[in-house]
């Protein structure tokens, strides 16, 4: 049985909902659907019944719901037993170069904090070849700009969302406009984020300006966002960026709110890994970097103290 398939499993029981469960682990319903259909599998028994009337529990589903927290207390135990016992134990990491804005380095920090003897390899790579690093097995763990994953059969968590802002050169008259409408920027030189690197992002923003009227006036493409800032910084055109590009400040651009109906586009970071029994590091690491980017995403929406 894997752990992550039972925890999933008590996430359905305790709200009888696919749609609820599957926002509360940050994952989507097809594979929380199919987390479920492995650990009736591995059982050998129903744990659901589902119908048009909603989700219930059978009578095994009620037994292994009251026996899952010693379950899984017990197995954190071993696990963690096991980790420090181990004499030589590797990870390997992919990630983009968007996670190192917010997301990632304090989960790191945490993760060796808890897991010292961990042999952990990072590897700054575009989203498109860390999914073929899972799938010929040379990579552990992604964290890729998330998108639908369903065509890759793996696991997915979504451990970071931003909005997408537009950005243009201080010297221009844009800068000093208060917000702006999507249509208003149809025939502007657009410096974008290939595709390779957001395909999720650059086809939702593509798709938001088909909407407003128009096809995007794209001048030029980089690889990360930094050398977009740089190119508008420089005056070669606006460009769109998620709103965390904020924290490594560039002279010379401003940040515009584009103000209309249709513009929701955002990047959502995300986990993936291939599901299958997870070794206890890997599953370490997952839930490391999930606790400390929820626990910072708390910190963040928190309201500031009044003095």
């Amino acid at each position: 049985m894997d752990l992550e398939w039972l925890r999933r499993f008590v996430a359905v029981a305790d709200t009888l909902s696919f749609r609820r469960a599957a926002t509360q682990l940050g994952i989507s319903q097809p594979t929380l659907s199919r987390s479920l259909n492995l650990l009736e599998e591995s059982v050998g028994t129903r744990l659901l019944q589902r119908d048009s009337r909603g989700v219930s529990l059978t009578v095994a589903g009620r037994v292994l719901r009251e026996e899952s927290p010693r379950l899984l207390e017990h197995a954190d135990m071993v696990h963690r037993v096991t980790q420090h016992s181990t004499a030589s134990n590797r990870l390997n990491v992919g990630f983009l170069t968007m996670a190192l804005y917010r997301a990632l380095p304090d989960a790191l920090k945490e993760f060796r904090r808890r897991w010292p003897g961990v042999d952990l390899r990072l590897q700054e790579l575009s989203s498109v070849e860390q999914y073929q690093r899972l799938e010929n097995g040379t990579l552990d763990v992604g964290i890729v700009a998330f998108e639908s994953t369903d065509q890759h059969n793996m696991a997915t968590r979504v451990i970071d969302r931003s909005p997408v802002v537009l950005v243009v050169p201080e010297a221009w008259e844009l800068a000093r406009r208060k917000s702006i409408a999507l249509a208003e920027l149809a025939n502007l030189p657009l410096i974008h984020v290939r595709r390779g690197a957001s395909a999720s992002m650059r086809d939702n923003f593509d798709f938001k300006c088909r909407e407003a009227g128009f096809a995007p006036n794209v001048v030029h493409e980089a690889n990360q966002i930094y050398p977009v800032l740089k190119l508008v910084a420089a005056g070669e055109g606006i460009g769109f960026v998620p709103e965390i590009a904020k924290v490594h400040p560039v002279k010379g651009i401003r940040y515009v709110p584009v103000k209309d109906e249709r513009w929701d586009v955002e990047l959502q970071l995300g986990m993936v890994w291939v599901e299958r029994t997870l070794p206890a590091t890997m599953k370490s690491f997952i839930d490391c970097v999930t606790e400390v980017t929820a626990a910072n995403s708390r910190k963040r929406r928190r309201p500031a103290a009044r003095l």
